[in-house]
């Protein structure tokens, strides 16, 4: 069984890192993901990774009994669903998803999102929220 203060450490600091980024280096990200629809395959290695890490929490880490556990949960299923639409959808409708989220508000928002959910999880796993 997989430990919720260890997922909560590992994705509280990979989130932050990654939202700090994309928040600093959003053009550069922007282009990359444009770059990225000219080739599906490329969504669809990810969405198959994505997928791998997300199976492994949801079947290793069905606990909802507090705060951080539950939200590591909902993370794992996020992921889950997120890769099952990278995996599935058709060239045009992740064109068209993607490409909702390539303006600067967006992707800010996004960026700090990821940098307030991971800093609350890194918080919990390390014990000090």
């Amino acid at each position: 069984m997989i430990s919720t203060l260890f997922l909560a450490k590992y994705f509280g600091i990979l989130m932050l890192a990654l939202g700090l980024v994309i928040l600093f280096r959003h053009r550069l990200i922007s282009q990359w993901v444009r770059k990225a629809l000219l080739k599906p395959s490329v969504f669809f290695l990810t969405g198959v990774f994505e997928f791998m890490i997300g199976l492994l929490i949801v079947l290793g880490h069905q606990k909802w009994g507090s705060f951080t556990a539950g939200l590591v949960s909902v993370v794992g299923w996020l992921m889950l669903i997120e890769s099952a639409l990278y995996i599935t959808l058709p060239k045009a409708s992740l064109v068209h998803m993607v490409g909702k989220m390539d303006n600067a508000t967006m992707v800010q928002a996004t960026a700090i999102v990821s940098i307030g959910l991971g800093a609350t999880l890194a918080l919990l796993g390390f014990q000090i929220m």
